[in-house]
């Protein structure tokens, strides 16, 4: 009979966890990669691993050095690859991109004989268009001067003398970037290499570097690399960073092979961990003697009924060693503590041993290449420059000498033929239309009654009756005259006459409503090409006698002395557009559009619930800016709506009241909610209800309540923002990628005050801390402590000890 009596790999397997979890390898102190095994297959006491704890760790090591001598050392390539184009192309570019004077003479001379007939007619369109302008503006002002000047015989007193002024004109500049095209110029924009609204210089670069695109350079051969795409030459070009850690810490992807490949080094012994034996000690009887137990008569031994019967001692045994089959579970246990094993000597060990060997291997044959390339690019360039302004150079002489040629000859034919239209015909223009009001205040008001004055000249040389008619009104006057028209006016050449109508009608649209007072001379010749009005039209507004001109908001705050409200402030402009000196009393009114428990004032003084008001008075001819400002919005709903409205009006309070037209104006929070919650959170963190202005206990208590609700609310909103992030995305012990998350505001914010043990920050820590159970062992561990250790700078009362979080 058999008696197990003790069995090891309880022990075994929990000790070797804890050397890979928590130990730390520097990389100098291996000798070899035997060395590295032998040394890594070690307890922390320095004994070595027994049994199949060490033969697990030995084979693991070594599968995963012999996938590293593929996959590292293609990565250390590729690294390599890119970093020398990276740093060598750009450099080289710099150093031959300028012409040299052999390109700018090449370029020189292929343009010496091209016709450049745009450039031609670029010169001479220009020519004929400010030589026209400027004959026409001549003539109009000669006889716009000669209007009511006679000599003392009744004759006309006028200079007719052409007076051309021709502007120094350089030619067209830059026409390269016009009629020059770009290669690849579409590809570029869709790949937004370039912008429309890039210079021209960029544009150029892009397509030469774009010409050198294919075949790319680096073709990434490390096929589990995260980034799949082929850097391009911009990228190089550009200096962009194309290396990241990633490329390093691939453990996990490369066991990933090591189990998808049945022939993977390592893997049949992997494969056969379920066929391992263990060793236990069991306890056996020990053997007297074999002989015919029945001629004996010793009643203390033990008759064996086997077929080789044998005397058995019950009181004499001796211990033995027995192999026994793995449980499944041991099986589990095992195979997960081979595949830790692969990861940590992967990612910490071999990806980088054998990627920095292949990386300088291969670094200074690519730099070369990387020189090499730059230089050509660099010399395309230049050329494309050097012929790019010769070509401009070429066109803005050809343009500019066209432009001088015609000039003249166009101004001296439009001068002709514009002063004879004046010389033979009459030319009637009307001006200074105005529209009269009947208080002559300059405003129009309603129930006022209109009037109009105007000019009529006749700028040519001959005689004409003219015919003056002021259209039908709109219904937004009281009128029932219809058109009117005056009787027909004598008008000589060259002359003026002033004309003032009787009341057209009466005002009766209501403030803010604008319409047009249209008026109309026929007769003689219509010359509206020369910009000589025979009608025109006034439009006017009804207004109150005061109004509201503009109305901008102009600042946001949050208050310090209760970071719960907020302020805003917004500026309106109000005006007295009489004409006449007195003063207008007046009072505007605002509103705050969707906002609950909004107390506002005005100024410093006078509170009112949801809306301002204040009265003043206002003088003549003013433009006074009036400061409205409310300081009791809820923060937690500003940050929220992001958009503040207001509804403003003023009115007069003459004898009766008159308002201005409802202006409405809002403030967009243009800053990022989840900044300002974090703000918000840490202002309210340091508020107490109980420091403010005394008030009756039950309100004391009130206060302290929604203060304490408003805190929940805004811890719940920072665990979505920390939710949203993803703690798993976060390398927690570079702090360089902490302060790029909620949590690393947070530190920030709670260093900045010099904060101690801040109850709400405790709070909110404890509130994160469960986060940490998203971190799962075994390499996890290592993460969740050092989330721990970030959420502890600010709450004290977080645990960091990662058993707490399991």
């Amino acid at each position: 009979m058999k008696k197990l009596i003790y069995i090891s790999l309880l022990w075994t397997v929990t000790s070797a966890w804890a050397v890979t979890a928590d130990y730390r390898f520097p990389e100098m102190e291996f000798k070899n990669v035997q060395d590295y095994i032998s040394r890594r297959c070690t307890h922390q006491n320095g004994q070595k691993l027994q049994d199949i704890d060490f033969d697990i760790c030995k084979e693991a090591l070594e599968a995963a050095q012999s996938l590293a001598s593929y996959f590292a050392t293609k990565a250390g390539a590729d690294m390599a690859c890119i970093e020398a184009y990276s740093l060598g192309v750009r450099p080289m570019f710099e150093a031959w991109k300028t012409p040299t004077q052999d390109m700018d003479n090449q370029a020189f001379q292929k343009y010496q004989n091209v016709p450049f007939t745009s450039a031609e007619t670029t010169g001479r369109e220009k020519a004929q268009a400010q030589a026209q302008t400027q004959a026409q503006d001549d003539v109009l002002k000669i006889f716009s001067d000669a209007v009511g000047k006679r000599d003392e015989n009744g004759n006309f007193v006028i200079q007719l003398e052409p007076n051309p002024k021709m502007e120094p004109w350089t030619g067209v500049t830059r026409a390269h970037e016009k009629h020059l095209p770009i290669l690849h110029y579409q590809d570029l924009l869709s790949a937004r290499l370039i912008s429309v609204t890039d210079p021209w210089e960029k544009k150029i670069q892009a397509s030469t570097l774009f010409d050198f695109q294919n075949p790319k350079p680096c073709n990434r051969s490390n096929e589990l690399s995260k980034d799949k795409s082929l850097p391009s030459i911009s990228a190089y070009f550009d200096q962009r960073q194309l290396i990241t850690d990633a490329d390093f810490q691939q453990g996990q992807q490369v066991l990933d092979v090591f189990l998808y490949d049945a022939k993977s080094k390592g893997r049949a012994f992997y494969d056969n961990i379920k066929n391992l034996t263990k060793k236990v000690l069991v306890e056996v009887p020990i053997v007297i003697e074999n002989r015919d137990t029945t001629k004996t008569n010793n009643a203390d031994l033990t008759r064996d009924t086997s077929d080789d019967p044998k005397l058995i001692d019950p009181y004499k045994t001796k211990i033995e060693t027995k192999k026994i089959p793995l449980t499944t579970q041991e099986v589990v246990q095992y195979q997960r503590l081979f595949r830790d094993f692969f990861i940590h000597a992967y990612n910490h060990r071999y990806s980088i041993e054998y990627a920095q060997a292949s990386f300088d291997s291969a670094i200074e044959g690519h730099f070369i290449n990387a020189q090499a390339l730059g230089k050509d690019i660099g010399l395309r360039y230049a050329t494309t420059t050097a012929d790019a302004l010769s070509f401009s150079h070429r066109y803005q002489t050809v343009s500019q000498i066209s432009y001088q040629n015609q000039f003249l000859p166009t101004y001296n034919e439009t001068f002709m033929k514009i002063s004879d239209k004046f010389k033979n015909s009459a030319v009637l223009e009307i001006s200074n239309l105005t529209i009269i009001g009947e208080d002559e205040d300059g405003i129009f008001r309603k129930g006022e009654k209109i009037r109009a004055s105007f000019d009529i000249s006749n700028l040519g040389m001959q005689y004409v009756n003219a015919t003056v008619e002021i259209a039908p009104l709109t219904n937004s006057l009281n009128q029932s005259l219809g058109s009117i028209d005056f009787d027909l006016v004598e008008m000589p050449g060259l002359s003026k006459r002033k004309f003032t109508s009787d009341i057209l009608a009466t005002v009766i649209a209501n403030t803010g409503t604008s319409f047009s007072i249209p008026i109309r001379v026929t007769g003689g010749e219509t010359l509206t090409q020369y910009k000589i009005k025979s009608t025109d039209a006034r439009s006017i507004e009804v207004l109150a006698l005061v109004k509201l001109d503009r109305v901008f908001p102009q600042l946001l705050m949050f208050n310090d002395n209760n970071p719960h409200e907020s302020t805003i402030e917004f500026t309106a402009f109000v005006s007295n557009p009489s004409s006449t000196n007195k003063n207008v009393p007046f009072f505007i009114n605002a509103d705050i559009v969707g906002f609950t428990n909004t107390v506002s004032e005005i100024g410093e003084d006078g509170l009112g619930v949801y809306s301002l008001s204040m009265e003043d008075e206002i003088a003549s001819n003013r433009n006074e800016p009036i400061l409205l400002r409310t300081r009791h919005l809820d923060t937690l709903e500003v940050i929220l709506k992001k958009k503040i409205e207001a509804s403003i009006q003023v009115c007069a309070n003459a004898q009766q009241i008159e308002c201005d037209k409802q202006v409405s104006v809002s403030y967009t929070v243009e800053q990022d909610a989840k900044k300002l919650i974090l703000e918000y959170f840490d202002k309210a963190s340091q508020y107490s209800p109980l420091l403010q202005t005394q008030v009756e206990p039950f309100e004391q208590l009130n206060k302290i309540h929604q203060h304490e609700k408003r805190m929940n609310e805004l811890i719940k909103y920072i665990d979505g923002f920390v939710t949203q992030e993803g703690v798993t995305r976060t390398k927690w012990k570079k702090q360089s990628q902490v302060q790029l998350t909620t949590i690393g505001v947070l530190q920030n914010m709670f260093r900045f005050h010099k904060q101690q043990n801040n109850p709400y920050y405790d709070q909110l820590g404890k509130v994160l801390s469960h986060h940490a159970s998203t971190l799962a062992a075994p390499w996890g561990g290592g993460q969740r402590k050092h989330y721990l250790e970030a959420l502890s700078q600010f709450s004290s009362s977080v645990s960091t000890k990662t058993k707490d979080y399991k």
